[in-house]
């Protein structure tokens, strides 16, 4: 059917001429005189007076109803909006609910075939697109309402549109509108920041490693709370001393050294030979996998500990001068060296120098000091003093690390013997050759107490003294150093003992047998006790950097009370939002040809044309909307 066309005309206008199809359905075309149909006025004048008006055919409601059927539209149409911001509000909280969950937790335990990276990037999308709906539904409206508040360019209706498409116009909206329009530009701001919302939360979840303990696991290490040695233990070796046996000869009365006859001897000899060089075996620990380290409780120890002193200022030579001129002759001095402040206990110190005959020009043998001028007095001589003694080491912050046992820190304590006990010799099969002495020591400090042996001792002594022994010659003015003892044709050590650094190496010796005691298979304590301890490996787990959280959470908030602001600011208005149907119907008035687009124009050509054109929302006097042109 064909569009009715209704006029309100006014008297006194010009003649004109109305054709169309009247309300009865009949065809007319006739003139009309002395009615006066007055341009629309907008602005500060009036709202129009007068306009044509198109209404669809059969419509249910009059032209004049406009504003209620308006009304009841927009309490419906905020549905959608609302909801997209209760999703991302609940988007959000989602978030934040997992973030709090595992923060601090180890990545093993996250047990989801998605990794963490991936669910916070899903719960921060959907948070980020359902507020951008609700932001971009919210612009759209503003256009509406930028110029139903006041005249305005129409090339603001461009840039509010444009804005609500995305960062790129909200951008041009924040350089062009500035603060023309507060709401919207607040809502430009969200949507620019909006872009940041993905790459920031990627930053959130950090992945480091640290130390977890392991509950599982348990490690152990080496502590001597007795000494029971396996190289020097007073037994005799059934074959071996079946060997020795014979008439007049019975086990009980071998007169070897035990040492020849043990096979682990020879392992706990090479551990103290290896101490001299500075090579100091570890106690018996075990740190077993997955552990990566592991850690021990303070605890105390039956150790070795040595003093050092130089005591070549205050040693003072008794020598005594013997010669002979029998043949062959000889020149001896020998010196007894005494120091003041020593302990009954400490043995003095003697040495020897012995000027060997050679033979003389004359052919025989002379023993006379023609290149020696110390024969008569001793030559300059350093004396150095050493003491090993039983002591309780307590070591704080012990462990292990990559595989290597650090002792933390260690205070010692000299031990009190408190008691002894004697052991007969046991003559039978695998019994000890002679009555053995077990002694009990005592720590003042913390009170614990200590059992081992007298005998493993003279026998690491009777070890170490022909290893320690040195000679030193002169032949020809040329120096020559040896070793005494056995062992010196076995392993010199001469040149080494007259070389190294002694106050080290002592402590070398002292270490290397206090690690014995705390070892065994390898180590030489049958007695050992295993101290319980903590392990430990590296693992990764979830860090939240809760910072690079505050930009989501602030553009959650900031679209949630915008939104609000947008609701409360709109109400009663025409919610037209993105409707392409709304700017068609409610086109320009008060532009004649100004206002007519021409069919080669180009956006630019537009935009250039709408800056220059300014005009208002307006209502006619039915109630219907059109951007009408202002002065």
């Amino acid at each position: 059917m064909t569009p009715k066309a209704f006029y309100e005309l006014q008297p006194n206008g010009p003649k004109i001429s109305i054709g169309g199809v009247s309300p009865l359905g009949g065809e007319y075309d006739e003139y009309l005189q002395g009615y006066d149909v007055p341009r629309s006025q907008t602005g500060s004048e009036a709202r129009f007076r007068s306009t044509a008006i198109e209404v669809p055919p059969e419509s249910p409601f009059e032209p004049s109803n406009n504003g209620n059927r308006r009304a009841k539209a927009s309490h419906s149409w905020w549905w959608a909006e609302i909801a997209s911001v209760v999703s991302s509000i609940a988007a959000m909280v989602a978030l934040v609910v997992v973030l709090a969950l595992f923060d601090g937790r180890a990545l093993s335990q996250w047990n989801f075939f998605l990794q963490p990276n991936t669910i916070i990037s899903i719960l921060a999308m959907v948070s980020k697109a359902s507020m951008l709906l609700a932001v971009s539904a919210c612009l759209s409206q503003l256009k509406w309402t930028h110029f139903h508040d006041q005249p305005r360019p129409l090339s603001h209706l461009q840039i509010l549109d444009s804005a609500s498409r995305g960062p790129l116009g909200s951008l041009f909206l924040m350089g062009s509108l500035r603060f023309g329009s507060v709401l919207a530009f607040l809502f430009a701001v969200v949507t620019i920041a909006s872009v940041a919302i993905d790459p920031t939360a990627q930053q959130i979840l950090d992945f480091p490693s640290r130390i977890a303990e392991l509950e599982t696991v348990t490690s152990k290490l080496g502590v001597a709370k007795q000494y029971a040695s396996r190289a020097f233990n007073n037994k005799y070796p059934e074959a071996d001393a079946a060997n020795c046996s014979g008439p007049g000869l019975t086990k009980p009365h071998l007169d070897f050294y035990i040492e020849y006859f043990n096979g682990d001897t020879l392992l706990l000899q090479s551990g103290l030979l290896n101490a001299i060089f500075g090579s100091i075996s570890e106690p018996s620990y075990s740190c077993p996998p997955p552990a990566t380290s592991c850690s021990w409780p303070e605890f105390s120890t039956l150790g070795v500990c040595r003093s050092f002193r130089n005591l070549t200022d205050i040693a003072k030579p008794g020598c005594n001068y013997t010669s002979s001129d029998n043949d062959p002759p000889f020149r001896n001095l020998t010196c007894t060296y005494d120091y003041t402040g020593r302990n009954r206990s400490e043995f003095l110190v003697d040495m020897e120098w012995h000027l060997t005959a050679r033979p003389g020009r004359d052919g025989k043998m002379q023993a006379t000091p023609v290149d020696y001028t110390w024969y008569r007095s001793p030559p300059p001589t350093e004396m150095l003093q050493s003491n090993w003694y039983l002591c309780e080491q307590t070591h704080r912050g012990a462990g292990i690390d990559s595989g290597k046992l650090s002792p933390g820190s260690v205070v010692s304590e000299l031990l009190t013997p408190l008691r002894n006990r004697t052991v007969p010799a046991d003559t039978r099969e695998g019994g000890t050759l002679y009555d053995e002495n077990f002694i009990t020591y005592h720590a003042n400090s913390s009170g614990h107490e200590y059992i081992t042996g007298s005998y493993q001792f003279s026998r690491l002594y009777e070890f170490l003294k022909p290893a320690l022994d040195n000679r030193f010659g002169l032949f020809d003015n040329a120096s020559h150093v040896e070793s005494g003892g056995s062992l010196g044709e076995l392993l010199p050590l001469g040149y080494y003992m007259n070389l190294t650094d002694h106050a080290a190496m002592t402590g070398h010796i002292a270490d290397g047998i206090s690690a014995q005691m705390r070892s065994k298979s390898p180590g030489d304590n049958n007695n050992l006790t295993m101290l319980d301890g903590s392990a430990f490996r590296a693992e990764t787990y979830i860090h939240v950097r809760w910072p690079w959280f505050i930009l989501a959470l602030v553009e959650v908030v900031a679209a949630t009370l915008l939104v609000a602001s947008t609701i409360f600011i709109t109400r009663g208005q025409p919610l037209l939002k993105s409707s392409v149907m709304a700017l068609l119907l409610h086109g320009l008035d008060g532009w004649e040809e100004e206002g007519k687009a021409g069919s080669l124009e180009t956006e630019k050509d537009l935009e250039e044309r709408s800056r220059a054109m300014t005009g208002r929302l307006c209502e006619d006097d039915n109630g219907w909307l059109r951007f009408a042109k202002t002065v």
